[in-house]
């Protein structure tokens, strides 16, 4: 006897959460339809069929999907919605159905739990910016964030100042113990710099021996300030083993706007303050002249 496979039967055998939408005159969407995945995700059933958002899900989140929604029946084309709910990352795909007189009907939804994949992708992009060292951004992370931050650069609110900090005795710390004692060295001084700024200052490596930091500032008293914060906490000599390590920096200091129209011309400028500083003995921090 053969046996007859409903729609509704390869529907509860999806791995993916299906949710079918009706919208009403009011514009309101109701849930009429889920397969059991949906059920079994959401702790829902049949009793929840008339039902919308708001009736069923934390108010944050019944604004983004009534907002998302609204945007498939307006745009009347599928749209793509990633949310996090309980700590699963979920892709929707929201797909609307037009009936009589290309009018929406209801909305088709099926969600894909895609949290190992997100979170892989989100581990990649955090060893793509962060230094495999220090632990710290690296060139490219710094790059990044800058263009996060454009928009907050342009609005001029305040000084951005940069401070391009180069350990003096590096070589020397590299020839006299090994590159293993010089790693160790450098994962030291990226720690004490973390831990002389505030949280929201930018701290990253920008290659070998050189760190840039980037810190909110007032004015000038308040850039030598963080400068002094900074060499302050490298008084304290680093201890390995058998060996003391006194830690010497030369610090460039330049600020954005002033010294430059974008944020590299500001690096640019902090680079020969550090030139300076360094050709006059180091262990000092010098402003630039630019």
């Amino acid at each position: 006897m053969r046996h007859l496979i409903t729609s509704d039967t390869i529907l509860d055998h999806m791995s993916d959460l299906l949710f079918v939408m009706s919208v009403d005159s009011n514009r309101q969407f109701r849930y009429s339809r889920m397969n059991r995945a949906a059920m079994k995700e959401t702790g829902l059933n049949e009793y929840a069929y008339g039902a919308t958002f708001q009736d069923v899900v934390t108010d944050d989140e019944a604004e983004i999907l009534q907002s998302e929604y609204t945007k498939a029946y307006h745009l009347r084309r599928p749209v793509v919605l990633v949310m996090n709910h309980d700590g699963h990352i979920g892709e929707s795909l929201l797909n609307p159905v037009l009936g009589p007189n290309h009018r929406v009907t209801h909305i088709v939804t099926t969600v894909r739990d895609i949290t190992d994949r997100y979170t892989r992708e989100e581990q990649l992009t955090r060893q793509a910016n962060q230094d495999a060292l220090t632990g710290l951004l690296n060139r490219r992370g710094l790059v990044n964030e800058l263009e996060k931050r454009a928009a907050e650069f342009r609005a001029l609110s305040c000084v951005y100042s940069v401070f391009l900090v180069d350990v003096d005795d590096f070589k020397h710390v590299n020839d006299t113990y090994g590159h293993m004692i010089g790693d160790l060295y450098l994962q030291h001084v990226a720690k004490r710099l973390e831990l002389a700024m505030r949280a929201e200052d930018l701290v990253s490596r920008f290659g070998g021996d050189e760190f840039i930091v980037l810190a909110k500032t007032t004015d000038a008293v308040d850039m030598e300030i963080i400068a002094q914060r900074i060499q302050q906490s490298f008084d304290g000599p680093w201890v390995h083993h058998q060996f003391a390590i006194h830690t010497h920096l030369s610090i460039g200091i330049a600020a954005y706007p002033i010294d430059g129209m974008t944020i590299w011309d500001v690096v640019e400028a902090a680079d020969r303050a550090l030139y300076e500083a360094k050709h006059a003995g180091g262990s000092r921090y010098v402003f630039t002249r630019a």
